[in-house]
């Protein structure tokens, strides 16, 4: 079975995020923001894992530019690599990282003008799941208003969390809503560990009875 090359799997597994959307995407000399945005990662996730890939000579920084560096474009070819190994088996990749979680919003496919709508945010595919786990979610927007700020879930061995609703009115100032929302494994002594996270745009027209979901990979430690 195909294996990360171990020097990979030192890294945090935010950087394997990055080294994922840089290949997709095909572009290099990007910017933090576009990295955040096109992995969903948090501020402080994205952060460390850019730290983590330039440490390693993954990336090069040029006034808070980074480019892929030849061992980046050879990792880049590793990552994908097994990833094709592993898309007929999840539950080893899964196992092989750690806890994973898929952190799932269901929202109206559009919105109306200054009118709520509501979001439905949970969690599935949880595995590696031994103890519980607390878990701190944090919604933000840009052009409109949440009706809360955060929640914060417990993910025990067995049973899947219900899921949180949250509440989005439009302001009227964009023809969308940029919902954000982060994951944050609360650990022993106060620590904080970026699980990951996801950003959705809901158009604002008509309020909509349809619904459409987002999906991203949340990353715990055990």
């Amino acid at each position: 079975m195909q294996q990360l090359p171990p020097e990979l799997t030192r890294i945090p597994l935010t950087a394997l995020d990055v080294l994922r959307f840089l290949g997709r995407s095909q572009t290099d000399g990007v910017d933090k923001d576009t990295l955040a945005q096109g992995t969903g990662l948090s501020d402080i996730g994205v952060g460390k894992a850019i730290r983590g890939l330039v440490t390693k000579g993954y990336l090069n920084m040029d006034n808070y530019v980074y480019f892929l560096t030849e061992k980046g474009r050879q990792a880049i070819n590793d990552v994908l690599a097994y990833d094709a190994a592993h898309q007929q088996g999840g539950s080893q990749e899964r196992q092989h990282h750690g806890l994973q979680a898929d952190l799932v919003a269901v929202a109206p496919q559009s919105l109306g003008t200054r009118k709520p709508g509501r979001i439905q945010i949970g969690l599935d595919k949880l595995s590696g799941v031994q103890e519980a786990v607390q878990l701190l979610l944090r919604f933000s927007s840009i052009g409109g208003s949440l009706n809360r700020g955060d929640a914060t879930l417990t993910i025990e061995p067995g049973r899947v969390p219900a899921p949180i609703s949250v509440d989005v009115t439009p302001d009227g100032s964009y023809n969308a809503v940029r919902v954000r929302v982060e994951g944050l494994q609360m650990l022993d002594m106060d620590e904080v560990h970026p699980a990951g996270g996801i950003f959705f745009d809901i158009p604002v027209s008509q309020a909509s009875t349809n619904v459409q979901a987002w999906c991203g990979t949340l990353h715990l430690q055990p």
